[in-house]
């Protein structure tokens, strides 16, 4: 994207662009957006530039809000950043937009990496402390009436896929 769409769309969160780096490729699931973007501003910072699709707004900013709230309590957690407005979304170039400080992924070792041990305690680790942040914010889950989240419907579903799909994998994760 042009530098000048870029700084018009920017604008809001006060952040000036000097380029769109390319090179840097976004880690996650591209289909939780319409369009990523990483751009450098001109001190090197980067920011990941998030386009929205119109039906996903409500749900979007309160994800947001979400996690600004935790983040206060959870140096992992990387928040979206509030525009000049204190909303976490605005709009331009005919979109509406959101940012956050862009994160380099780390590539995994596939499948090798489901096997490290050292994982299972790190993520418990978290859990148990995004649990305790959670509730002592009195965050909700599901607040917008979005069904609550199971660990065990998804495991469960996630296994059927595996065993589906790649049954020699299934053959050594099964137990």
């Amino acid at each position: 994207m042009r530098t000048d769409i870029l700084a018009g769309i920017l604008e809001p969160w006060g952040i000036r662009p000097a380029r769109e780096r390319i090179d840097l490729p976004v880690a996650g699931s591209p289909e939780r957006s319409a369009s990523r973007h990483v751009v450098e501003d001109g001190a090197g910072g980067l920011f990941l530039l998030e386009g929205l699709e119109p039906e996903t707004l409500a749900r979007k900013a309160e994800i947001a809000r979400t996690l600004a709230a935790l983040s206060a309590r959870l140096p992992e957690v990387n928040p979206y950043l509030p525009a000049g407005t204190g909303r976490f979304i605005a709009e331009g170039n005919g979109r509406s937009w959101q940012v956050s400080r862009f994160l380099e992924g780390v590539p995994l070792d596939r499948p090798a990496y489901a096997f490290e041990g050292w994982r299972g305690p790190v993520l418990a680790d978290f859990l148990v402390r995004l649990g305790a942040a959670s509730h002592d914010l009195g965050l909700a889950a599901a607040s917008t009436g979005a069904p609550v989240f199971s660990l065990t419907d998804f495991i469960l579903d996630l296994a059927g896929k595996i065993e589906a799909g790649r049954p020699g994998l299934w053959a050594g994760i099964r137990p």
